[in-house]
């Protein structure tokens, strides 16, 4: 006998099975489900047995459809050129349709172990219902099944799509006023951190007069007695710690900064470094550190404010950690299509622990400053935020007792 893909497939005497078992493969087939014992005893002598070697394929995706397969005994791979649908053991029906329909094969079966199976083809089921009509009633009544449980579930398919259509429509309104609602909050939100930072300015300015006064009378105490000294110094630490909760607030102020806020320009940060070590002289100088300038002109894109409390924030942390006698050196350099801004110290350097906290809010990390200089564990998290706005990178390599270097690469600019 020739198979429908046109070879000829293995033959053997211990192909065999029973009426019973033909029946009770037949009885699996959806075409075959709802016909009594009769019809499908004359359906199950019209059956040949067939037996296939591992490796063999039974037919190929593309090729027209003939037969119907039920699995007696192996296993089978159904399949295309590179993935596999399904593996069909003894028990499986496949390529069932074949029998009514002469459409093409949409996948390739081949045979994973030696199997032995029972075939029907469209010539032997056709002579079936030319014979018997009840097979072909049986078949009928079995599609029209098929048709009426299609419609409704396709009529429960359509409710189902208006379903979700109309969950789609609340979903969208939703998120619209959720963007709404979050566009207001943002503003509020913009609004009430420009207004704490005008106060919070307002605040510092006499508060610095104030520690000015109090810290030379403090250092000539002559003709004072000892509770006049003792209130004296008291004051200091005073105004001291409002400083320090005033640049706590300032700091957080900054973290809180939306992005939409952000005007980029060309900005010179050969200048920002220039004012920034102008302002930060008296701090090193009362620790006796010398901070090296290596700077050629370079621009970058960004807003010169946030490139300020960059730098300030790297250095602030740089003086605080280092102890006296000590270098800080500041370089400029080009990355490609970016600004290159370093800062080298020699401090403690951050341990493996600590480098994981780098750039996280209210991070303390276990180096502490060299001379108990406040710190609200903000700067580099500041550092962070305002690159990562302006589109650049930020980055530290140290090792513990050896200093720290940070690096801030910023999108380069053309001078205005």
């Amino acid at each position: 006998m020739k198979h429908e893909n046109g070879k000829n497939p293995t033959k053997g005497n211990s192909a065999k099975s029973n009426l019973a078992d033909k029946i009770r493969l037949l009885q699996q087939v959806h075409l075959f489900s709802g016909m009594d014992e009769v019809l499908l005893q004359d359906i199950a002598q019209n059956l040949k047995e067939i037996l296939f070697k591992k490796g063999e394929v039974i037919f190929k995706k593309g090729e027209k459809g003939e037969e119907l397969y039920m699995i007696v005994k192996g296993k089978v791979r159904v399949h295309d050129n590179t993935h596999t649908f399904s593996v069909f053991e003894a028990g499986r029906i496949f390529g069932e349709y074949a029998i009514i329909d002469t459409g093409m094969r949409s996948a390739t079966v081949t045979v994973l172990e030696d199997a032995h199976l029972l075939t029907l083809s469209r010539n032997d089921f056709s002579e079936i219902i030319a014979n018997n009509k009840e097979v072909m009633l049986g078949v009928l009544r079995i599609l029209t099944a098929q048709i009426r449980e299609k419609d409704i579930l396709e009529r429960r398919l359509a409710v189902r799509n208006q379903e979700i259509l109309e969950q789609k429509k609340e979903i969208e309104l939703q998120k619209e006023e959720i963007e709404a609602n979050n566009e207001k909050l943002q503003n509020l939100n913009y609004e009430k951190n420009q207004i704490i930072s005008i106060v919070a300015h307002d605040l510092r300015n006499p508060l610095t007069s104030a520690q000015s006064v109090s810290n030379m009378m403090v250092k000539d105490t002559e003709g004072l007695d000892g509770d006049q000294v003792t209130g004296l110094q008291l004051i200091c630490r005073s105004l001291r710690r409002m400083d320090q909760m005033i640049t706590r607030i300032l700091d957080v102020n900054k973290l809180e900064r939306v992005s939409k806020a952000v005007k980029k320009e060309a900005v010179s940060i050969k200048e920002v470094l220039i004012e920034v070590l102008s302002e930060f002289s008296d701090t090193a100088k009362r620790k006796e550190i010398k901070i090296h300038l290596e700077a050629v002109e370079y621009y970058v894109l960004g807003e010169a404010d946030m490139v300020k409390h960059i730098v300030e924030n790297l250095l602030s942390n740089s003086i605080k950690f280092s102890p006296r006698n000590k270098n800080i050196f500041l370089a400029l350099s080009e990355k490609s299509e970016q600004v290159l801004f370093t800062i080298k110290d020699e401090g403690p350097g951050i341990s493996a622990k600590d480098k994981g906290k780098l750039f996280k809010k209210f991070q303390k990390l276990s180096a502490k400053p060299t001379e108990g200089e406040p710190t609200t564990g903000l700067g580099l998290s500041i550092v962070k935020k305002y690159t990562t706005m302006l589109k650049g990178e930020v980055w530290c390599e140290s090792e513990e007792g050896k200093g720290a270097t940070f690096y801030v690469a910023l999108p380069k600019a053309k001078p205005n």
